[in-house]
């Protein structure tokens, strides 16, 4: 990606076309690869001919870096290594042996190097800096062998919960390898979920088919991931769920009252104490009819005693809410 050419200096300002004849275009900010090479392509887009370029390149600085080093062959390192000044780490799997390790590393462009042991001498290319590099292999912990334990099956109602079960759990706590962290996903349902570090829980689920439940673990810097399949059946109806009044609730206006839909009843509560001595307590409720005029549909009566809390619930059917 070249930068923006800008003009440079043309006392001429001669022009012709599309072209730009006699001018000069200056072409900043290209950087070159650490191997020295430096390519771009340069033209107007309408094949006219240059007369010439000149390019002006500057030096790279003469240094003595190791850029970058890794495991490439048997056995790999697990990740790119980690340079902090002349200290370098490479982490390598669980089981490795780090006695006959030949790591592959990236110089300076021009520099040198020598590896008595465990230590990097680098030399830049002018012979005027050394640098002695030491290389540490850190062995990871094993990673965790697991399988997700879930029922097969799953009605999407009750509550159910999916875990790792960990074979090597021994191995891992003898080599500080529990240090677990736990990315948990389902998919292919919608459904209700929490998770704890190690435990999803299930609650609701809203379809049926196949449920999807993926966990990866990771103990350091790799991770494991497994998936288990669980069948959701969701039952034909669920049962109505009777909502518990509130103990002074009271109708409003415009309320929505939700219908059983195995009976087509809803409930008004009308709940509270009456002062005084009445003998009874009475209810009306009316009804407006689509494009009617409201009319009274029952009159319910509770009869009480006196200072006794009242409790009416009245089940109504056959009114448009």
């Amino acid at each position: 990606n070249l930068p923006a050419l800008t003009r440079d200096t043309n006392p001429a300002d001669v022009t012709s076309g599309s072209g730009n004849i006699g001018n000069w275009m200056r072409v900043n900010g290209l950087v070159p690869t650490l191997a020295g090479e430096l390519s771009f392509r340069i033209g107007d887009g309408n094949n006219t001919p240059f007369n010439g370029f000149q390019l002006i390149a500057t030096p790279i600085a003469p240094k003595a870096d190791i850029l970058a080093m890794s495991l490439a062959s048997n056995p790999p390192s697990i990740q790119e290594a980690v340079i902090s000044g002349t200290s370098i780490t490479l982490t390598v799997p669980f089981g490795t042996n780090v006695t006959n390790l030949a790591p592959t590393y990236t110089l300076w462009p021009g520099a040198t190097c020598t590896t008595p042991s465990e230590t990097y001498t680098v030399t830049s290319s002018d012979s005027l800096v050394t640098r002695n590099y030491t290389v540490t292999a850190v062995i990871a912990p094993p990673l965790p062998e697991f399988t997700l334990a879930a029922p097969a099956n799953w009605d999407g109602r009750s509550t159910i919960t999916v875990q790792p079960v960990i074979s090597n759990l021994s191995l891992l706590q003898a080599n500080n390898g529990t240090n677990f962290t736990y990315n948990w996903s389902a998919s292919n349902l919608a459904v209700t979920q929490t998770t704890s570090p190690s435990i999803m829980t299930l609650t609701r689920s809203q379809g049926s088919g196949s449920l999807l439940v993926t966990l990866t673990m990771a103990n350091g810097t790799e991770s494991v991931t497994r998936s288990t399949t669980i069948i959701v059946q969701e039952p034909a109806t669920d049962p109505w769920v009777e909502r518990a009044p509130l103990a002074n609730e009271k109708p409003v206006g415009n309320q929505f009252f939700a219908r059983n839909p195995f009976t087509n009843l809803g409930t008004i509560y009308y709940r509270g104490t009456q002062s005084g001595t009445p003998d009874d307590v009475f209810l009306k409720v009316y009804r407006t009819p689509s494009g009617g005029s409201e009319t009274l549909y029952a009159t319910h009566r509770q009869a009480l005693t006196a200072g006794v809390r009242r409790s009416d619930e009245i089940e109504l059917s056959s009114i448009v809410f």
